[in-house]
């Protein structure tokens, strides 16, 4: 492993990790969550008010704007060896393949556990089918017990092909993939006004599951945009969510099941136009790999041009640090550390 630069606490992503590993976006600043906020939002009940709840409430008022208004970045504390290395939260069965799927192949190969998390079952969206012709159509008349049905069988097979784990954060009939936006702010209104228990319910639930899996990495989507521009407003409530779930699991004031969990480390999958602060060189046919089992997504032919998939490096934003995490000597990121085989 190489270095170029000795980093202080404030510190700069100019590292390389072995031939295959190049990080990128150097700064003499921390990323940007890194400020300890003056007044967090949550924090006030000093004497243990509901925290999720306050959080949910400072996520509508401010959207998708910086997480400093709905939790500080926890500080780090040593504690057991983790059951996962490494988390992914993302909307939608087939997110976790198209943006990180060659990341977590190499995770996998390097005996890492992890996991990733559906907030939905893409219960909302369309199956494509074989036409008589050869053709492909899109179906969006069956019923949604038959789409998630093929849905499900789909990312359980996607997992199955680079040895990581998968879950839903909801039941199928929860329809949380619903109401198609570009809005982040719209698409958290309508969770709110549609989910049972609103965004308080999600965000405990995502602690709850950060707090069960426990990994020292969290990687979502970024409530920016995706690496594709793709606009969608649910991968941007997600990235949200996530975010402040990942703060929130520290707390031990969030009443959520589990015990209370440091994350070390939260990245985002950079959304295209962004500069990323980690490129991960990645076998493109591990990620077209389990593109392909979502078969009633994408086509084969249609895989073989989209640059998207095809692409041969997968790029992360480091959205925080816990404080006085003892990373490494290096401070390369974790996620970069972890891809390395042992």
């Amino acid at each position: 492993m190489h270095v170029t630069r000795s980093l202080p606490a404030r510190f700069s992503f100019c590292v390389a990790v072995s031939s295959w590993l190049t990080v990128i976006g150097c700064r003499d600043t921390p990323p940007p969550a890194a400020p300890e906020p003056t007044k967090p939002e949550i924090a006030r009940d000093a004497a243990g008010g509901d925290v999720i709840a306050a959080a949910a409430e400072a996520i509508l008022r401010n959207g998708c704007a910086s997480p400093d208004a709905v939790a500080p970045v926890p500080t780090w504390r040593s504690s057991a060896a983790p059951p996962f290395d490494v988390a992914i939260y993302t909307a939608h069965p087939d997110d976790e393949a198209m943006y990180a799927g060659g990341t977590m192949a190499r995770l996998a190969a390097a005996q890492r556990r992890v996991a990733f998390v559906s907030m939905s079952h893409g219960e909302g969206g369309r199956l494509l089918e074989r036409a008589a012709d050869g053709g492909v159509e899109e179906r969006r008349d069956y019923p949604r017990s038959h789409v998630v049905l093929v849905r499900d069988r789909e990312v359980a097979d996607a997992a199955a092909r680079v040895g990581v784990t998968h879950a839903h954060l909801y039941p199928a009939d929860a329809n949380v993939d619903d109401a198609y936006t570009t809005s982040c702010s719209d698409a958290l209104a309508h969770w709110q006004a549609t989910l049972p228990g609103g965004l308080a319910d999600a965000l405990a639930r995502l602690v709850a599951d950060v707090r069960t899996r426990r990994p020292r990495v969290v990687v979502t989507l970024d409530p920016r945009d995706d690496p594709q521009a793709s606009h969608h407003g649910h991968h941007k409530a997600v990235g949200v969510l996530a975010e402040a779930a990942a703060r929130l699991a520290a707390d031990a004031r969030a009443v959520a099941r589990g015990q209370p969990h440091v994350v070390e480390e939260v990245l985002s999958m950079a959304p295209r136009d962004v500069t990323a602060d980690v490129v991960v060189p990645v076998d493109a046919t591990k990620r077209v790999s389990m593109l392909e089992a979502y078969g009633s997504q994408f086509t084969r032919e249609g895989l073989a041009v989209d640059p998207i998939a095809q692409r041969s490096v997968e790029s992360f934003v480091v959205r925080w640090r816990a404080r006085e995490a003892p990373i490494s000597p290096e401070r390369a990121t974790l996620l970069a550390l972890m891809s390395v085989s042992r």
